[in-house]
């Protein structure tokens, strides 16, 4: 008897492990930079992810290297946008983030 239940919690506990590591692999992140029109980093835009199906909108501030990220992200569409001071805001631009997704997404700010 208590082999069984060992053999069968050894199992439960496998199945929780391999679902959980799925679940992770599942989870996207999107790194990009914000820069002006002649590529200079900005810092300290703001950068506003948003689910293109209507979810709650995500915020990121650009660090001094001008890079932002966003973990965590379900893959899909998203509409993203920034603004700085100083700065024209950029138009809501949709991207679809992959959890296989390396490219950092370049996002360009005109002097106002």
């Amino acid at each position: 008897m208590t082999r069984k239940l060992i053999t069968y919690l050894s199992a439960f506990l496998l199945t929780v492990a391999i679902c959980a590591t799925v679940a992770a692999q599942t989870r996207a992140t999107l790194r990009g930079s914000v820069n002006d029109e002649v590529g200079a980093v900005i810092v300290g835009a703001t950068v506003t992810l948003t689910d293109a199906a209507g979810g709650a909108p995500k915020t990121a501030t650009s660090g001094a290297d001008g890079g932002f990220v966003f973990t965590g992200l379900i893959p899909g569409k998203y509409m993203i946008r920034a603004e700085a001071g100083g700065f024209s805001g950029s138009e809501a631009v949709e991207v679809n983030v992959t959890a296989a997704r390396q490219d950092p997404f370049v996002i360009t700010l005109k002097v106002a």
